[in-house]
């Protein structure tokens, strides 16, 4: 599974997760490597599955050894390394972006519960501020990043970045981790692979020089599918379709970003 799309996942649950559930997907070793997952300790209780009725069960430690209990099988040991539990680690993200987007402006803690200021991007044509937000589901996560921008500078041009969820508070525009985040496995590191003056809504500086090389065979796909009546009304819904097909025709190409498909999907 893609890093992004997996850390994106963990970041969701807004609670600790299983390591034992989630080893087995390669990106987990990379991310815990990296420091993007870190381990928090045994969980405190389980699902008991081994009875008739699975049911909660609490953890507990005798005779040297981890275990649960159950009502009717009693005590059941277990590996330690079935019971740990990780979570996402915001912190080292939010830095790592930081880093690689050449940001000012950083802040290293959240500047109101779970939103984080990643910092603010110069670029020719204009300074796009971004920041991070693990869901943007509901009222309530809507209400906390309103909270929190409402202590911020004035910005014309923004981006929000979250793990779920597509909610927007304008001028911001919202930008999920899976569709333009790219995990570079040398580096250990998160890289912004999407244009985020496109994205934000910037104003872009034209410069010469030929078209984009996804053009052509994007544009063949764009209207392939136009013309067999299969594009998405949704432009979020139709740039992921046709960036799986891309992927699909195109095996041995890079992948455009999903703002770069939007981009060229908006021009056809």
């Amino acid at each position: 599974m893609d890093a992004a799309r997996f850390l994106g996942g963990i970041i969701s649950q807004s609670a600790p997760a299983s390591a034992a559930q989630l080893k087995s997907v390669g990106a987990y070793h990379a991310l815990i490597d990296g420091g993007y997952i870190e381990e928090i300790g045994v969980a405190q209780s389980v699902l008991c599955d081994d009875c008739d009725r699975p049911h909660d069960a609490a953890v507990v430690f005798e005779a040297d050894q981890y275990g649960i209990h159950c009502p009717d099988l009693g005590f059941i040991p277990k590996k330690r390394s079935e019971l740990v539990i990780v979570r996402p680690n915001l912190e080292r993200l939010v830095q790592n972006l930081a880093d690689r987007m050449g940001c000012r402006r950083i802040k290293s803690t959240p500047i109101h519960c779970q939103t984080w200021r990643v910092g603010i991007v110069s670029f020719p044509s204009a300074d796009v501020a971004v920041y991070f937000q693990p869901t943007l589901h509901d009222a309530l996560d809507l209400r906390c990043l309103e909270t929190a921008l409402s202590n911020e500078a004035r910005v014309q041009y923004g981006v929000i970045l979250t793990a779920s969820g597509e909610l927007e508070r304008p001028p911001f525009k919202t930008v999920r981790m899976e569709d333009c985040l790219k995990f570079d496995k040398v580096a250990m590191a998160f890289e912004f692979d999407a244009d985020l003056v496109v994205i934000a809504g910037a104003p872009i500086k034209k410069k010469g020089g030929r078209p984009s090389a996804y053009s052509v065979k994007l544009s063949k796909i764009i209207s392939a599918r136009a013309d067999s009546g299969k594009a998405l009304s949704g432009l979020n819904e139709e740039a992921r379709a046709i960036r799986a097909i891309y992927l699909a025709q195109c095996s041995t190409d890079t992948v455009p970003s999903i703002s770069t498909i939007k981009r060229i999907l908006t021009k056809t």
